[in-house]
């Protein structure tokens, strides 16, 4: 008979809604299933790297934080949001007033991809107009990070990223 109630399939584990599958009783319990056969199980999900991405023009900054409880460091996404230059209260380095601040980018960590990674270069002149880094918020204070740009850490991690970007639009031009 025509299930009445959304449910699990007791096949494929995927959702089937109200009156598009079949239940029976099996057992002492009713188990719902797909009409026909269960559709393809979609991919797997991943949360992007730490680091610094674009999409939709908008910037995003993933980070990771380890909190007592979980044995797995949380990854989450912020968005990075320009403040006008009148409520700013820093002067970068070429004179102009310069400030960020970060609001939640909730679901955003699952959105991002490697293709939405910033170049390198991009990411140092935003390190360098706001005068510390927007991958962790550290002000840059050494000789060769301010020559740099960037920090080493969030540096390499960048690096990192813009070159499996790169490696990932070669593959796409020149097949295998």
């Amino acid at each position: 008979m025509t299930n009445r109630y959304p449910g699990k399939c007791g096949q494929c584990s995927g959702w089937v809604e109200a009156g598009a599958g079949t239940c029976a009783r099996v057992g002492g319990r009713f188990v719902v299933s797909h009409t026909g056969p269960c559709p393809a199980p979609r991919p797997a999900r991943v949360k992007a790297e730490p680091g610094a991405y674009r999409k939709d023009g908008r910037i995003y900054v993933v980070r990771e934080r380890k909190f007592r409880d979980s044995p797995e460091p949380v990854r989450y996404a912020r968005e990075v949001v320009a403040v006008s230059e009148t409520t700013s209260d820093r002067l970068a380095e070429d004179g102009s007033k310069a400030r960020y601040e970060e609001a939640p980018a909730r679901g955003m960590v699952w959105e991002l991809t490697e293709a939405d990674a910033l170049p390198l270069a991009d990411f140092q002149a935003l390190c360098q107009s706001y005068g510390s880094c927007i991958a962790c918020g550290t002000t840059l204070r050494k000789a060769e990070s301010i020559a740099a740009k960037i920090g080493p850490v969030c540096g390499g991690r960048q690096a990192r990223l813009d070159k499996a970007r790169e490696a990932r639009r070669l593959a796409e031009v020149v097949p295998a």
